[in-house]
């Protein structure tokens, strides 16, 4: 997503939420004791609604053909694309779950429910909390443990209202419900099953890479595999196209930028690459198809051989194992190039 967070409303719905919490709780303890239940308590109650927010799109992914590929929960990262791996990473959202369509067709109507489930595992876990203090409102040490719930519920609205985050659940809804952007949404998924069943990017049919919803949901994503594509093809002209279109965007993934330091570099284009060529350093903490694509290709670009082969090496046999089997192809192509 390209759009910027409204800091300033999430500031303020934060601020009335920790306003409330803090002004009750003032009003009912004072002991220091009291004050580390609060705190603790109210890192837990963080880290379940979290959890739950991520089994729900957990659970509906399973239920609408939907494999999950990789999920985090605060510093927790379960990363599936490579075998499976768990590490501790900082991640830029409390929680995520990151999946591919198994399933053809509808993918918009499926995805829907994905997006829904987790909704419905933040909401249900603001009702427990909320519950569970009122149950043990008796005994003030027990209820201290879950007095910040109103931050439970802040979070769960700026989650839910569309637009306040750009890629909150509220805003994927939002945009299924709109047609161009639904269209956008179906093209994308329809590009990642043909990807998980074995199609490379020109394999796929390329009426699957058009997008008019610009700025949109999945727009980036969705010119990014476009510009793939053109690589894949060789395709100078379209290159340079979807390299201008990712370049006007702010806010880009870094996955983005990945690729357009990788098209740069098949372009040659000096300025593009100077512009994109922070990316490099951010790529040795990554085990993904891209970053070893940079890697490899900056160290060709730069006369490294020896670095080349041996890299080259091991992300070919990265790429025969990857969980898009036609990502893991076009890889080994684009590679066998170098």
């Amino acid at each position: 997503m390209s759009a910027k967070p409204k800091k300033i409303i999430i500031a303020l719905i934060y601020l009335l939420a920790a306003a409330y919490t803090a002004a009750f709780a003032v009003s009912v303890y004072s002991d220091f004791r009291s004050i580390i239940l609060i705190a603790a308590g109210g890192g837990a109650c963080y880290m379940f609604s979290s959890a739950l927010h991520e089994v729900g799109h957990i659970l509906a992914s399973k239920i609408f053909g939907f494999k999950v590929v990789g999920y985090s929960v605060g510093l927790i990262n379960v990363d599936k694309t490579l075998g499976k791996k768990i590490r501790i990473k900082r991640s830029e959202y409390a929680g995520e779950t990151d999946v591919v369509p198994i399933a053809d067709k509808n993918f918009s109507k499926r995805y829907f429910f994905v997006i829904f489930g987790g909704l419905a595992g933040g909401f249900v876990a603001c009702v427990l909390v909320a519950v569970l203090f009122a149950v043990f409102a008796f005994n003030r040490l027990i209820a201290a443990l879950f007095i910040s719930f109103p931050l439970l519920i802040a979070m769960f609205i700026i989650n839910l209202v569309p637009g306040i985050v750009p890629s909150s659940d509220g805003s994927y809804l939002a945009a299924i419900g709109k047609e161009e952007n639904r269209k956008q949404i179906e093209n994308y998924f329809g590009v990642l099953y043909g990807l998980y069943e074995g199609k490379t990017f020109s394999e796929i049919d390329e009426e699957l890479f058009s997008s008019k919803d610009v700025g949109g949901v999945l727009y980036e994503e969705l010119i990014t595999v476009r510009l793939m594509r053109a690589e894949e093809e060789d395709n100078a002209e379209s290159m340079r196209e979807c390299l201008k279109l990712l370049d006007g965007l702010e806010n880009r993934l870094i996955d983005t930028d990945k690729e357009l330091l990788c098209a740069a570099t098949i372009l040659g284009d000096e300025g593009a690459i100077e512009r994109f060529k922070w990316v490099k350093s951010q790529c040795d903490a990554y085990d993904d198809l891209r970053s070893m694509r940079v890697l490899i290709s900056c160290a060709k670009a730069d006369g490294d051989e020896n670095y080349v082969a041996v890299a080259k090496a091991s992300a070919l046999r990265a790429a025969e194992k990857w969980y898009l089997k036609g990502e893991g192809r076009f890889t080994a192509n684009m590679l066998k190039r170098l």
